[in-house]
């Protein structure tokens, strides 16, 4: 079966336990320079019905196709966000999570599918990612725990993601949030953690690059140091549990 089938399968079984919720703000798209030029998307805000297709008609309103989406959402609706995926990945873009204004980003519970996605991806610290169990109006259902199987296994049989980052997943509940580690997204194929530091002696402030300790003993490539990370401050306003 190829990712297409995969996924329409997987939407639809989310869809079939969908149940009613509280109204919410949509998504909403933007344009986001990518080396100068509006050549980016940024999505932000909590996913709601009808975000995938509103997601597509902005892209299909460019004048030519997006290099990179950034993301800032708590999450949402699932079925919504992997239908995003899909298009991300037919893209073939990058994906960011990265500031705004010195404000970090966040893209959590339903969003982490569509970070995913992304054909590479660059967090920018203290920005974070970060995921947990599927839940039905927030409630850890029966449905809702096959579906968190269902997707993990699409997670990693068509985009790659590691273990480690899938059993985080699992373990967390639908009512928590597991913020990935550095080590954990760089853990994912072509995904880079950086963030705002000295550089180099003599050089101008810059971005370092994370390398995960797990690969200790080899020297650091130049230009890329092992980081003390900053502390993360968590937002004031939870995510939005993922839910359908």
């Amino acid at each position: 079966m190829n990712m297409a089938n995969r996924l329409n399968q997987l939407v639809l079984a989310l869809a079939a336990i969908a149940c009613a919720t509280a109204p919410a703000d949509a998504a909403i798209f933007g344009n986001y320079k990518v080396k100068g030029e509006s050549t980016g998307i940024l999505m932000g805000g909590e996913i709601v019905p009808g975000d995938a297709a509103k997601f597509e008609a902005f892209i299909n309103q460019m004048p030519r196709a997006p290099t990179a989406v950034a993301l800032d959402s708590p999450g949402g609706r699932i079925d919504e966000a992997l239908q995003i995926a899909a298009i991300v990945k037919r893209l073939k873009v990058l994906v960011v999570v990265g500031d705004k204004e010195g404000t970090p980003r966040i893209c959590a519970s339903a969003c982490f599918y569509i970070f995913a996605a992304g054909a590479s991806r660059s967090v920018i610290g203290p920005a974070r990612v970060g995921l947990h169990s599927n839940s039905v109006g927030g409630v850890e259902t029966s449905d809702a725990t096959a579906s968190t199987i269902f997707a993990m296994r699409w997670l990693k049989r068509e985009l790659n993601v590691p273990d480690v980052i899938l059993a985080k997943m699992a373990l967390t509940a639908p009512d928590g949030i597991a913020w990935l580690t550095p080590g954990d997204i760089v853990a994912l194929p072509n995904t880079e953690f950086k963030v705002r530091c000295d550089g180099e002696p003599g050089k101008p402030p810059g971005m370092c690059t994370f390398i995960d300790d797990h690969t200790a003993g080899q020297p650091p490539k130049p230009g890329v140091y092992p980081l003390v990370v900053p502390a993360f401050v968590q937002p004031a306003a939870s995510p939005n549990r993922g839910r359908f």
